[in-house]
């Protein structure tokens, strides 16, 4: 697991969040182009992303430049934004930056464990348009044709991801969706 943050080589909150839910094997990382070096091929790279300010273009240029990485296992990697300081308002940026999921602390270790546990077992579908790669984030309303809230879908691919700790991440298929 690797913990970015542009803050310092560390995060003393996300830190001990982390390791109130048994997580000590961190490996502290800048949010530079170099950190997909680092992944460990074949296996599930996971990324938690201290965010405590989406004011952090570096930060949020880095999962941008992840997601649309060549290698499927730096592209596919799980990406969770963690903060303390994150605002409602921060969410949508946040969504359309293609985490995977977003926590906000204090939060039990419980949750923090089942949160991550569920991106990593069971990953949303991605996602490919023009402007955009990541998992389906949508709200259920924005899915529909029936003029619910929020923009409609565009002409898009999904992927069906799989996450296998020790086979790591891979496209299993990819279906194209018309926009409606």
């Amino acid at each position: 697991m690797f913990l970015v943050s542009s803050s310092g080589p560390t995060n003393p909150d996300v830190r001990r969040a982390l390791a109130a839910a048994g997580l000590f094997h961190v490996v502290p990382a800048a949010p530079t182009g170099s950190l997909a070096d680092q992944f460990s091929p074949g296996r599930v790279n996971i990324v938690v992303a201290a965010v405590d300010s989406t004011a952090d273009e570096r930060t949020l240029d880095w999962v941008r430049r992840i997601r649309h990485h060549r290698d499927p296992n730096v592209a596919l990697a799980p990406l969770v934004a963690i903060g303390k300081a994150i605002r409602p308002a921060d969410l949508g940026l946040l969504i359309r930056c293609a985490f995977d999921d977003v926590l906000v602390l204090p939060t039990h270790p419980g949750t923090l464990i089942e949160r991550l546990n569920r991106t990593l077992v069971s990953p949303a579908p991605f996602f490919r348009t023009p402007d955009y790669f990541g998992p389906d984030r949508r709200r259920a309303s924005d899915r529909s044709d029936d003029g619910g809230i929020g923009e409609r879908a565009r002409p898009a691919t999904r992927i069906t991801v799989s996450r296998t700790v020790l086979a790591g991440c891979a496209i299993l298929d990819e279906v194209p969706v018309a926009g409606s």
